[in-house]
């Protein structure tokens, strides 16, 4: 489901029979008979292509409204050759509400530019047709009129940037924005090329579809680089330049395409290629790859004609170095400079350039549109070099002192902990998968076949939705290799693939959701009962929901098997705790390959460093509440120093004291709140927060700007206190805008006789939601006097990123309380030692204390937390018998307690 409409978004299964003669009549059959409860209306979708293989008949839609487009919209079905519907795909974001278009296209235009320091532009073009553009909304999308700009121009070190966006017609807001520049006779010809790579010698090749020039007309070689023509009388004098039917290289310092002139004088003849000015080896090179990589493309896709073009090919730009690119029209390649080689002489990033290429024109003919997810469009255009290299390594020796621009062997990226934002760095993570997947299957060929077949169900999103799309991919690929029409049992090589894509974090059950609240604090001396809800799309993929937890300042996480007790709802339970303890805990799924798919907090993952994590669910037993600060009086925040302390520098986004004003940002689960609108308090009150806006105006309005902004708090004396434990809930987020999750979110600690801070928090990684953050203060400090914190935010300027290395950087503080446990005469908690058994029992359980002369009580609970029996404890016995008769078989907790320990066990019924 997509969670923000409540519409479907994914269904796949057991293939099911559609009546009707042809594809169309199949779609429409399934939208009236199957998908018309679900809010799928025929009328409002217009047909973008149709496609067939071998395995699948494929239609696409797109949403329009009054001959308008819905950006981003997508309905796809997948049938099998005989008709029988097994995937359907749909991105609806609802119909338009009121809207009215106030801003024309010329002011549109303006719009686009307004923000683009440092940018030189030399073109921006706005479609004549304006669409409608999904904004997010607390309560799914709402439509308007906006339009599409396309900016041409380039960087203050000259790498060209073609910047595709829409702004907003009811406002000029820029509301979405891309970088499109996709960053790597009887005669034969050959020509000397680096066929793998320049780290072995470069041997003669073949020309292919070479373009040979004979008395005004024009021929060309075969796949051997031959040709013959025996009308053809002998001499003749032949022009051979490095054009062909795929590819006409460019030399740019000159502007001409390397050619020469030889005269055939005999039948039989082969000539080299000369490396004469203006042809190089660059220039040979690049004209082999392209060529190469066309043919072997159409092995793939015969019946595709997009890229069937002589593909300018411009060789030694000499505006900048170590790039090569992709401008929808043209590959492009970089002179040898600042450390690296010229690009043109490395096959891997020749394919890599031209599988953006194949990409753009592949997806225009399914969607009518390009590809819009850039990590995807960077990971398959390394997948296309790698199915021709059958290597892992793309720009091997790509820099003269040696090393690979990317490789795939060594280093594994994992969704989401490894997403940054950056599309290659993001765009790693599929690509990573595909080659894992050839692994595997212990063959290149195979895996080649699975991925291009997935072209035809397009699978794509807007930036920042990579979880959705990566999944997305990988149904593609089990309905691909699976041979009887049902993911349900299986396909062929299932556990090839699945392995492989979870590896990289991408699993079959991403799309499953997980509902919990947050556990409040809890009384000492019971067992701690946890619930959530799970919804589970595809339970023939489902295995466990587990529960795993640990007590602060151990290391070792157990682990419960969370049971499922009725519909949704499954329950664990944690054993009884001491007072001042503090728990941290998380819940995650497995699915049937014994995989985590998901993790709860979804933003927390225990495999990820701390720097790029955030916190998992904590709480405190036995606590009492000293000091409480819900910041909604203005005598809450005397004392405290928000904002514009020594050392600040951030020129927007500066802390305040304030009700926070909400903004949106699209996101992998559909609408992310960037900065919150609501305090953790009441919903409705006050908080400390990086700025307001006068109301939403984007992501960008009055974020943390241009350095840091900090709050220090007043100092507390807590030397009267046992055992200090202090909370505080905290909003962060920082992977929205150009330069994502790169600004820290720091929290320290310090006695303020001491100029050393200490961190309690410190992470990058984003988390749109109060969480509560809980420690005790003798983790950091062995003082409690002068006790002080500070909260730092910030976005520091980065000469030499893009915007400044400026991002969206937005965070909250909200009810800062300070508790204690027991009060320092109390005794200690320590284990008994009380022997419990038989476990499991039967029809009893046996007790037997290590000694007598003590009060309390022994009691029995389900894994609820709810308590079944409970006996007083003897002053002159050892020995107690627990009737065990009247209780279902299950597992259970035994608690003993006494006036100086707890014990609790896990013990088992069965009958």
């Amino acid at each position: 489901m997509d969670k923000p409409t409540g519409h479907f978004r994914d269904m796949y299964g057991k293939a099911i029979k559609m009546s009707g003669s042809g594809v169309t009549e199949w779609v429409n059959n399934a939208i009236t008979q199957k998908l018309n409860d679900l809010d799928v209306n025929a009328d409002e979708w217009q047909q973008t292509s149709t496609a067939k293989t071998d395995k699948a008949i494929f239609a696409s839609y797109v949403q329009t409204f009054a001959g308008h487009t819905v950006v981003f919209s997508k309905l796809s079905f997948r049938f099998t050759p005989a008709g029988e519907l097994i995937r359907v795909q749909m991105k609806n974001y609802g119909k338009p509400a009121d809207a009215t278009l106030t801003l024309a296209a010329a002011d549109a235009a303006k719009a686009a530019i307004a923000d683009l320091s440092g940018i030189n532009v030399t073109s921006n073009e706005i479609n004549e047709q304006w669409e409608w553009f999904p904004i997010p909304s607390a309560s799914g999308y709402v439509l308007h009129p906006a339009w599409h700009f396309t900016v041409k121009g380039s960087t203050q070190s000259n790498a060209p940037i073609q910047l595709s966006g829409y702004v907003d017609a009811t406002n000029g807001n820029i509301l979405y924005r891309t970088n499109e520049i996709k960053d790597a006779f009887d005669l034969t010809v050959k020509g000397n090329v680096y066929k793998d790579g320049t780290s072995y010698p470069a041997t003669l090749q073949p020309l292919t579809d070479l373009a040979l020039t004979i008395a005004g007309n024009t021929y060309y070689t075969d796949t051997a680089g031959y040709y013959s023509n025996s009308g053809l009388v002998l001499p003749t004098t032949t022009n051979v330049g490095l054009s062909g039917r795929w590819s006409v290289v460019n030399d740019v310092p000159t502007s001409t395409t390397p050619s020469f002139n030889t005269s055939v004088t005999a039948i039989g003849t082969t000539y080299t290629f000369p490396i004469t000015a203006p042809a190089s080896s660059r220039h040979i090179n690049a004209y082999y790859h392209v060529n190469r990589v066309h043919n072997f493309m159409k092995l793939q896709f015969p019946a595709f004609t997009g890229m069937d073009i002589a593909l300018p090919t411009n060789v030694d730009l000499g505006t900048g170095t170590c790039n090569a690119f992709y401008n929808g029209s043209s590959i492009n390649f970089y002179a040898a400079g600042g450390g690296c080689v010229s690009f043109a002489n490395i096959g891997s990033v020749i394919y890599h350039e031209y599988g953006h290429g194949i990409t753009d024109k592949y997806y225009t003919m399914i969607n009518h549109v390009t590809i819009q997810n850039s990590a995807l469009n960077e990971g398959m255009s390394d997948v296309w070099a790698m199915c021709i290299t059958h290597s892992p390594i793309i720009g091997e020796n790509a820099y003269t002192a040696g090393g690979d621009i990317r490789r795939y062997d060594v280093t594994s990226l994992v969704f989401p902990k490894d997403i940054t934002g950056e599309p290659h760095n993001d765009g790693e993570i599929i690509a990573g998968a595909w080659w894992d997947v050839s692994v595997n299957l212990g063959n290149v060929d195979s895996m080649a076949k699975l991925f291009t077949g997935c072209y035809n169900e397009a699978s794509d999103g807007p930036d920042g939705t990579e979880g959705n799309v990566y999944h997305g991919v990988l149904i593609s690929a089990l309905l691909n290799d699976d041979n009887d029409n049902n993911l349900s049992n299986g396909t062929p090589h299932f556990r090839q693939i699945v392995s492989a894509f979870a590896k990289h974090g991408i699993y079959l059950l991403y799309d499953a959701t997980i509902a919990h609240k947050e556990l409040a604090h809890q009384a000492a001396g019971a067992p701690i009962s946890v619930s959530a809800n799970l919804t589970v799309f595809n339970t023939f993929f489902f295995s466990n929901l587990t529960l795993l937890y640990k007590v602060r300042g151990t290391s070792a996480w157990d682990t419960v098997l969370m049971t499922n007790t009725s519909g949704t709802t499954y329950i664990a339970s944690m054993p009884a705790q001491t007072k001042g303890t503090i728990i941290d805990y998380y819940i995650a799924l497995q699915d049937t390959m014994q995989y985590t798919d998901v993790y709860l907090p979804k933003t927390y993952n225990p495999a990820a460093n701390s720097l790029q994590n955030s916190i998992p669910y904590q709480f405190g037993v036995g606590l009492n509440n000293r000091y409480n600060n819900t910041f909604e009086d203005s005598s809450d925040v005397t004392n405290w120093r928000i904002g514009n302390n020594t050392g600040d520098n951030a020129t927007g986004g500066i802390w305040i004291w304030a009700v926070p004003v909400q903004s949106f940002v699209r996101s992998d689960t559909g609408n992310i709140i960037c900065q919150t609108g609501h305090d953790h308090t009441t919903g409705s009150g006050k908080c400390l927060v990086t700025g307001n806006a006068a109301s939403y105006l984007g992501i960008n309005t009055n974020d943390v700007d241009y350095g840091k902004t900090t709050v220090i708090t007043p100092t507390f004396d807590l030397t009267d206190y046992h055992n200090p434990i202090i909370e505080y809930y905290r909003w962060y987020g920082d992977d929205m805008g150009d330069n994502p999750s790169e600004d820290l979110w720091q929290v320290q600690v310090r006695d303020t006789t001491s100029a050393i801070w200490k961190y309690v928090d410190q992470t990058y990684r984003s988390d749109y939601s109060w969480r509560r953050r809980i420690f005790a203060l003798k983790e950091y400090l062995a003082s409690k006097s002068n006790i002080q914190l500070k909260f730092i935010a910030q976005d520091p300027s980065e000469t030499g990123l893009y915007n400044n290395g400026q991002s969206a950087v937005e965070a909250a503080i909200d009810d800062f309380f300070i508790y204690d446990d027991v009060p320092a005469d109390v005794a200690t908690v320590v284990p008994t030692k009380a022997s419990i058994y038989p476990n499991p029992a039967n029809d009893k359980l046996e007790i037997s204390m290590s000694q007598a002369g003590t009060s309390g009580n022994i009691s029995l609970y389900d894994i609820s937390g709810k308590q079944l029996s409970t006996m007083q404890l003897n002053l002159n016995t050892t020995h107690y018998e627990l009737d065990t008769r009247p209780f279902a078989s299950g597992h259970y907790f035994l608690v003993i307690q006494t006036g100086k320990s707890i014990q609790s066990q896990q013990v088992v019924i069965k009958h």
